[in-house]
């Protein structure tokens, strides 16, 4: 008898029954940005979704997306355009929707930014990781990797 049969022999012997599949736990699944490549990095206690997805018009670069109620919102063609970001991520989202990541400038050099009560914020170099209801932002400066900061237009090295 094969060790598979056996075990199963044995299982059926004590009572031990295999148990049913797990049924869904009282919640649903959305498909966000559909099968282009969409990546959800933050969910606020709102149920917003902060994160990046790319378009068929720009194939080849992510653009920092939001998600609200399965409302997809591109912020690097919206709110971020006139940073004018190649590529870029959101990374955090707060109770308000504001939100934090990073986006590569036409330089290529990684740029932290901030959408804050609907307007754009350039932070230093890197990427925002972090946001709160107080518009206080953290992340990191690439060129160092240390940690910063951001509070009402100061910056704290940590």
């Amino acid at each position: 008898m094969g060790r598979l049969a056996f075990v199963c022999a044995a299982a059926a012997a004590f009572g031990l029954a295999a148990a049913p599949a797990a049924q869904a736990a009282g919640y649903t699944t959305t498909q966000l940005g559909g099968d282009r490549g969409s990546q959800a990095n933050a969910l606020s206690p709102a149920g917003q979704v902060a994160g990046c997805d790319t378009f068929p018009s720009d194939p080849q670069d992510a653009h920092a997306v939001t998600w609200r109620n399965g409302v997809e919102t591109d912020l690097q063609t919206g709110v971020l355009a006139p940073l004018r970001p190649l590529s870029s991520c959101a990374r955090a989202i707060d109770s308000r929707g504001d939100v934090a990541g990073g986006y590569t400038d036409l330089n290529f050099d990684s740029v932290g930014f901030a959408v804050i009560n609907g307007s754009p914020v350039e932070l230093p170099g890197g990427t925002a990781l972090g946001i709160n209801d107080a518009g206080q932002v953290v992340g990191f400066l690439s060129s160092d990797q240390h940690a910063y900061l951001w509070s009402q237009g100061q910056v704290t090295d940590l």
